[in-house]
């Protein structure tokens, strides 16, 4: 018998999502960010939802993948070649990059790379992206070359705070360099998830959504609008014991955990080994028979254990939702003091990830 732990994936609540999405874009093109095997969805998964759609990924092994599982459309790479070989492995194949240093150029050029690319601008968030003067330099760069000047693009460091001053500047200071260079003419992307479903204004030519994408909601502000999102993924396990402790008697690793009442304690299968996050504390929900019980004791590698005393029937073999459909992630994600992304992309190969 398999083992329970198991993520569904519901690719009809990814295609919802991307539809509702693709409204809020309005005239926009939305390009679907699947990196890091679709936020650790799985992109066999989502494969044919992706057709007809620009992909946006971190590398080239990623675009390797999707193309390899069939995908005949075009692939965005947003941190650019990183060598030679990138570029050589994937001339086959519909793929653009984005620049954010203007080696990155000079290695196209050099590769006879004659397809798009975006130029990244670092308007603030200081992490990837081209100053004035290296954008200048990539400019000069492609001129000559048979490669096309597709966008300018920015990413926001804090779209998901309505109050954040941060954002218009960096709007401000990608304005002010675009029209330094006498860009104007070229469309921009400046949007991920947050900023598509909150400042409509900054939409340009194309939006970036990641996380929205599969159903989590991007920032607490946001919530109206989110809750239109369906979650894509929904993780499960099952009971595998079910035992009565009494007052005094501890549970777990460490002794973390004691017994003030009579207790009767559930063990999951499912721990740090398969990507559930060891630092949960106590008192962070799981759902069964449709009832909250809270995490007792520490994360093992192959198990946790709840308390159910509170819940009526609670038997070896009992379904158990970690999160998803009926408990969403950001809840699971606010108690272990983290956020969706990492809970999703943190789930290990031992969980499969099965379509619904």
């Amino acid at each position: 018998m398999a083992r329970p732990a198991v993520a569904l994936i519901d690719q009809q609540a990814f295609e919802q999502n991307i539809a509702y999405l693709s409204g809020l874009a309005n005239s926009a093109e939305t390009i679907l960010v699947v990196k890091a095997d679709a936020y650790g969805h799985g992109v066999k998964n989502l494969i044919s939802s992706f057709q007809g759609r620009r992909l946006a990924v971190a590398c080239a092994e990623e675009a390797a993948t999707i193309f390899s599982l069939g995908f005949d459309g075009e692939i965005l790479l947003l941190e650019g070649p990183f060598e030679a070989d990138c570029i050589e492995s994937l001339a086959q194949h519909n793929v653009s990059y984005v620049i954010h240093r203007p080696e990155q150029v000079s290695m196209l050029v050099a590769q006879n790379f004659d397809g798009k690319v975006w130029l990244k601008i670092d308007s603030g968030m200081h992490r990837l992206g081209l100053t004035v003067e290296q954008t200048k330099r990539c400019i000069e760069l492609l001129d000559g070359a048979n490669i096309q000047l597709e966008m300018l693009m920015t990413h926001f460091s804090s779209a998901d705070d309505r109050r954040s001053r941060s954002l218009q500047e960096q709007a401000d200071a990608f304005d002010r360099l675009v029209n330094e260079l006498k860009l104007d003419d070229l469309p921009v992307s400046m949007c991920n998830s947050a900023a598509l479903m909150l400042h409509e204004r900054y939409h340009g030519a194309a939006v970036r959504p990641g996380i929205a994408l599969y159903g989590a909601n991007p920032a607490p502000v946001i919530k109206p609008l989110s809750e239109k999102l369906s979650p894509v993924m929904t993780l499960q396990t099952e009971v595998i014991a079910v035992r009565d402790i009494d007052v005094g008697e501890t549970v777990g690793y460490g002794d973390t955990w004691t017994a003030l009442r009579p207790s009767k304690i559930a063990t999951l299968a499912i721990g740090y080994g398969d990507g559930y996050p060891r630092h949960a504390p106590t008192g962070t929900p799981v759902l069964i028979n449709q009832q909250r019980a809270p995490l007792v004791g520490r994360v093992s590698m192959d198990m946790v254990t709840v308390d159910v005393t509170d819940i009526v029937s609670v038997d070896v073999c009992a379904k158990v939702e970690l999160w998803g459909q009926n408990l969403p992630i950001e809840e699971v994600a606010e108690h272990v003091g983290t956020i969706s992304y990492e809970l999703c992309t943190s789930l290990t190969s031992r969980v499969p990830r099965r379509l619904v």
